[in-house]
């Protein structure tokens, strides 16, 4: 013997009622099948009882099946042999619940739950999971109940088939946001957030506008553009005082005050150089006042530069003081950040001399950076829809002017035609005349 117990064959400890026993699983045989079988059948049966169990180990080279197994073996006569898969462990570290041959480092054939409270106490969906704490899928600290590093994919379609954006996501089905049934839009949100935007102008769907401030319940907000097929907007006369109808003579001359201006954008990174023609919010609020809002807060590229950081200090000569803002871009990203210390050729933020960064990880104060502009609370917003509303109402009286002299003309061509068959009826009866008296006359 090479061992305290050395045995070359099947060991067999049973009684009449449950056997029980470590054997080859090939009955008739002295060549082992496993390294290790652990059954609750007699060697001789083929099928084993619904309650029996197996639990085997199997290292042999350029096996197929699992390095380990633990089974719950039925007793199907058509199917001899047929078992639930509890558990399997392969040579490449795979490890399956539910599935015999996992293809990832873990296969759950199943539902998933997670956590002291779910585990144990509630049944998770069919096929999916339930996790009691935090998830971070590419990350280690999640700061959420999940945190995805990188795109995300959802739907039977989009799975496996499209790579979604960096940092974002595609989504097949429909998004609610607020409401478990999102039955009205591919993306359908309930609830609101209130926000004092200030002065702003709005058109509702018959085509009015106007001004209007304060908090409001918004449910989606967007820093630029939306664009769309058709945009729909709730109106109806019983929801609204009506004041009455707008003076198109005075839109007429509000709208020929407003001067349209070529320019282009500073941010020509973000926004493109392409040369614009339209208003400016400053000249606009001296003529039409109700069409811009100056209570906005973000931010203006007034600096637009590069710059070092050198002890924590950004190498650049602004008139920037401290306690104002300013937006930073690093290769990272961008942030705002508050000044807390300013010289004539240079300033400092908080920020960049902390050693941690908020998540508690070692922070690296970037070498060079790209200072922004300052971040102010006068930003102005043109309500461009009020300014359409002030075209029609405008057109409108240009319209009432131009019938009326249409119609003006009109009448001066029935007075000259008047005049016309005058002239020529003294033309004939000039003719009619002896030569003497036209020449007397």
């Amino acid at each position: 013997p090479k061992a305290t117990l050395d045995v070359n064959g099947d060991i067999l400890v049973s009684n009449s009622g449950l056997p029980m026993g470590l054997f080859t699983e090939l009955a008739g045989s002295n060549t082992p099948v496993f390294n290790l079988s652990v059954n609750t059948r007699p060697a001789s049966e083929i099928d084993i009882p619904s309650i029996g169990g197996v639990f085997r180990i199997d290292s042999r080279s350029n096996n197929q099946a699992p390095l380990f197994q633990w089974l719950k073996k039925k007793r199907n006569e058509s199917q001899p042999g047929l078992a639930d898969i509890l558990m399997s462990l392969g040579e490449n570290g795979h490890l399956g619940i539910g599935t015999l041959k996992p293809q990832n480092k873990l296969d759950i054939e199943g539902g998933l739950a997670v956590g002291s409270t779910y585990s144990g106490a509630n049944s998770a969906p069919l096929n999916g999971a339930i996790i009691e704490g935090s998830v971070g899928l590419g990350t280690n600290i999640p700061q959420n109940k999940l945190d995805i590093e990188g795109g995300v994919a959802v739907g039977s379609t989009y799975s496996g088939t499209n790579i979604a954006p960096t940092n974002g996501a595609i989504i097949e089905g429909s998004v609610g946001i607020g409401t478990p049934t999102p039955t009205r839009a591919k993306v359908h949100i309930e609830g609101s957030t209130g926000f004092a935007y200030g002065q702003y102008g709005f058109l509702d769907g018959n085509g009015n506008t106007g001004p209007f401030s304060g908090t409001n319940p918004y449910s989606l907000y967007a820093a630029n553009f939306i664009m769309a097929g058709q945009v729909h907007a709730f109106s109806d006369a019983r929801i609204k005082n009506i004041i009455g109808p707008s003076d198109r003579q005075s839109d007429l001359n509000t709208l020929m005050d407003i001067q349209i201006t070529d320019y282009q954008y500073i941010d020509t990174i973000q926004k493109g150089p392409k040369l614009q023609k339209k208003v400016i919010a400053q000249q606009v609020a001296e003529v039409f006042p109700e069409a811009v809002s100056s209570t906005v807060t973000d931010v203006v590229p007034d600096i637009y530069q590069r710059a070092t950081v050198a002890d924590g200090w950004i190498q650049l000569a602004t008139d920037l003081q401290v306690g104002e803002r300013v937006k930073i871009i690093t290769e990272t990203g961008s942030q705002i950040h508050e000044v807390n210390a300013a010289e004539s050729n240079r300033f400092q933020v908080a920020d960049f001399l902390a050693t941690t960064s908020p998540s508690d990880q070692p922070y690296q104060v970037p070498k060079a950076v790209f200072v922004y502009g300052r971040e102010v609370t006068d930003f102005h917003v043109v309500d461009y829809e009020a300014i359409s509303m002030l075209n029609v109402s405008a057109t409108q009286e240009l319209s009432r002017k131009v019938e009326v002299l249409e119609e003006e003309n009109t009448q001066l061509k029935a007075e000259i035609k008047k005049m016309e068959a005058l002239a020529q009826r003294l033309t004939q009866i000039e003719a009619l005349l002896p030569s003497t008296t036209r020449t007397n006359r």
